[in-house]
C-alpha cells in the first residue's frame, strides 16, 4: 500500500431511500469504516433522504447532493464532482455511474432483472438509455462486485464481462431480523387489522416477481385444501401495474389477498415472524433479502426453484416451479401443514442465515479495493 492513505469515493445515494439498494450501500459504509485504517473514505449522499440517513454516516464528512439517480445530473453533475475530488478510487454501488467516469472505479451490480425482462411501463427510449449506459460502464469498470453467483452469470452472460473481473460477495442480514416478542407481534397485528393466519410476501408488483401465478396458486389453495390463511402483500401499492388487483378480483379473491402497501423497516420483524409462512415466488432476483430476513425470525420460507434461490437458500426452504400454480400450491400446502417440516426448516432456517452478515461483507469489499490499488 502506499505510504499516505489511498482515497476511496463511494457513490451511497441510495441510503435512506428504504430501498434494498440503499440498505446495502448503508450497510456497506457502516460495517467499511471501522476496517479502512489504509483508506480514506468518503461517502456520496442524496440530501432529500438525509433525515433518514444514519448518524454514524452523517458524521464522516460526505459529499452532500441533490442529483437523482438515472438523470441528466448524474452524467454532469455527478461527473464534475468526482473529477474535483480525485479519488484513488471509486465505488459505484449500482450500474447508474457516468459514462465518462474517472477510474479506477468498481461497480456492485445487484441484477441484471431489466437485461432479462422487459417492463411494459419502461419506454423504448428508457430500455435504450439504460442498455447504452450499462454496456459502456461495463466497458470501463475496473472490476465487479455481483452480489450471488447467479448475477455473475448474468454478467457474463449479457454483458460479456470476464469472470476474472468479477468478485461474488454476498450481502449481509441484520441483527434486528430475530424472533418478534409475542407482545410486539400482537401490536404489530393490531396496527395493522390482521386478526387472521397469513402467508407474507414483502416487494414489488413488477412482473418478474411472479405474482399472478402466486394468486393461481392460492386459488388453488382456499378452493382445494381450504386452508385458514391469507395472503398478506406487503409493499407499494403501484398504479402502474393495474393487473394485479384485476387478477385478484378476477379469482374472487378480495377477502383472501390483502394488500396493505408500504411497511416501514423497523416493523418488518414483526410482520414476518407473525407470518405462518413467507414465500417469494420470483423469477429472478440478485439476491433476495426478504426469504432470509424471515428466516431470521423463525419463519418457514417457500421459494421458487430457479435464479439464486437455490444458492441463498441452499436447503433453507421448500421449493417449487414458480411457473406452475399447482406446484406452488401443493409446496405452500405442505409447509404450512406438515409439522415436521415447518420444524426442519425453521432450523435450516436459522443456521443459514448465519453465512450472510455484513462485516464479512466489508471485509471482502475492502479486499476487492486493495487488489485494484495494488494492481
Amino acid at each position: 500500500m502506499q505510504n499516505s492513505k489511498s482515497k476511496i469515493i463511494i457513490d451511497a445515494r441510495f441510503v435512506g431511500s428504504g430501498s434494498a439498494l440503499g440498505r446495502y450501500s448503508e450497510q456497506l459504509l457502516i460495517n467499511l469504516l471501522p476496517l479502512s485504517d489504509d483508506f480514506e473514505i468518503r461517502s456520496i449522499l442524496h440530501q432529500a433522504y438525509k433525515k433518514d440517513i444514519p448518524a454514524i454516516l452523517k458524521k464522516n464528512n460526505p459529499i452532500w447532493v441533490g442529483i437523482d439517480h438515472y438523470s441528466i445530473a448524474e452524467q454532469t453533475k455527478l461527473l464534475w464532482i468526482l473529477k474535483k475530488e480525485k479519488a484513488d478510487l471509486i465505488h459505484y454501488t449500482h450500474f447508474n455511474a457516468p459514462i465518462f467516469s474517472p477510474r479506477p472505479f468498481v461497480m456492485t451490480m445487484h441484477d441484471l432483472t431489466i437485461s432479462r425482462f422487459r417492463d411494459k411501463n419502461q419506454t423504448f427510449i428508457e430500455r435504450a438509455a439504460y442498455n447504452f449506459l450499462l454496456k459502456q460502464v461495463a466497458k470501463k469498470a475496473d472490476h465487479f462486485i455481483a452480489i450471488s453467483n447467479a448475477t455473475k452469470k448474468d454478467l457474463e452472460k449479457f454483458l460479456n464481462v470476464n469472470k476474472n473481473k468479477v468478485s461474488v460477495i454476498y450481502e449481509g442480514i441484520e441483527n434486528k431480523f430475530r424472533p418478534e416478542k409475542p407482545e410486539i407481534i400482537s401490536k404489530f397485528k393490531q396496527a395493522y387489522k390482521i386478526d387472521f393466519p397469513y402467508v407474507m410476501y414483502a416487494g414489488q408488483w413488477r412482473p418478474h416477481k411472479n405474482l399472478i401465478n402466486l394468486f393461481e396458486a392460492f386459488a388453488i389453495l382456499k378452493k382445494e385444501y381450504h386452508i385458514p390463511e391469507k395472503l398478506v402483500l406487503f409493499g407499494k401499492l403501484d398504479s402502474r401495474y393495474p393487473e394485479i388487483p384485476a387478477k385478484i378480483k378476477e379469482l374472487n379473491l378480495e377477502k383472501e389477498i390483502i394488500l396493505l402497501g408500504f411497511i416501514p423497516d423497523d416493523l418488518l420483524p414483526a410482520a414476518y415472524s407473525g407470518a405462518n409462512l413467507y414465500v417469494i415466488p420470483s423469477l429472478a432476483e440478485g439476491f433476495g433479502f426478504p426469504p432470509l430476513e424471515a428466516a431470521a425470525c423463525g419463519t418457514p420460507v417457500a421459494s421458487s426453484l430457479i435464479s439464486c434461490m437455490p444458492e441463498v437458500l441452499g436447503e433453507a426452504a421448500v421449493f417449487f416451479d414458480p411457473y406452475d400454480p399447482r406446484d406452488i400450491a401443493v409446496k405452500i400446502n405442505s409447509a404450512l401443514t406438515n409439522q415436521k417440516l415447518r420444524e426442519v426448516l425453521i432450523e435450516r432456517g436459522f443456521n443459514r442465515v448465519k453465512r450472510y452478515n455484513w462485516e464479512k461483507t466489508a471485509e471482502e469489499t475492502l479486499r476487492v479495493y486493495e487488489n485494484i490499488l495494488q494492481n
